[in-house]
């Protein structure tokens, strides 16, 4: 996993320099890779519930 991050940083033009998949191994990151799918799926759920607030208003509205 942490070669091809490696090997996509480098098609991004990050050097080795500034990325290094030895010198820069995250132990931990399967936890880090769960905390942005938790905080994205968070996102997620929250745009679907202002969409429902949203088309509650409006029909509110066109009721009037």
């Amino acid at each position: 996993m942490m070669k091809f991050l490696e090997l996509h940083l480098r098609e991004l033009g990050v050097t080795e320099a500034e990325w290094n998949n030895s010198a820069n191994h995250i132990h931990c990151m399967p936890h880090v890779y769960n905390l942005a799918v938790v905080n994205t799926l968070k996102a997620l759920t929250m745009a679907e519930a202002f969409r429902d607030e949203i088309a509650a208003a409006e029909a509110e509205l066109t009721a009037e």
